[in-house]
């Protein structure tokens, strides 16, 4: 069975997903014949790769504008439903950062069967540990703790290696009529 999985790293609700996946994969007797996809989805396409200095609730604020005490609320609500399955949301230190370049490296890894390690890594990194998922220093670390070779990792960022693979999958969503994530299809 494939899953194709529209994904965007600075979406707490797929993280929720990934992991509510995973708790029904456990399920099946055939858990081991799943093959997931991690396709490329960019909720915010404008965010710098430096990332933002302001905080998530200030960027949702701005970005969705709706008022502090519903975004507070929502991100509440996120924290208790993460812990329930297993994250620990840190949304107070997240770093909204571009995600173009992680969708490269998912691409990348998905090549080498650790797709859903990195695709997990870079959740972890963004939602757990307040780091910077856009920089290039951060992604080969988190892909050279997964078992990635260093030296490729390096050479591949710094090329433009992917990036037709990622503009494909944010243009098959377009086509599909996805306007939001996680996007689950089984083909």
């Amino acid at each position: 069975m494939k899953v194709e999985i529209w994904s965007d790293i600075i979406c707490p609700f797929c993280y929720i997903g990934k992991k509510h996946l995973e708790k029904a994969l456990e399920q099946l007797s055939f858990k081991d014949k799943a093959d997931i996809e991690w396709k490329s989805f960019q909720l915010d396409p404008s965010l710098p790769l430096e990332g933002l200095s302001i905080s998530t609730t200030e960027y949702l604020i701005k970005h969705k504008g709706m008022p502090e005490q519903q975004i507070v609320g929502m991100l509440e609500y996120l924290k208790q439903k993460g812990a329930e399955a297993g994250i620990n949301f840190r949304q107070d230190i997240s770093i909204q950062a571009n995600t173009f370049r992680a969708h490269r490296l998912i691409h990348f890894a998905q090549e080498r069967e650790k797709g859903n390690e990195m695709e997990e890594a870079l959740f972890a990194a963004h939602f757990s540990e307040g780091k910077n998922i856009g920089s290039i220093q951060l992604l080969t670390e988190l892909a050279e703790n997964i078992g990635l070779n260093k030296t490729e990792v390096i050479e591949f960022l710094n090329s433009e290696q992917k990036t037709e693979e990622v503009r494909k999958d944010i243009k098959e969503a377009q086509a599909l009529g996805i306007h939001g994530v996680p996007f689950f299809c089984d083909r």
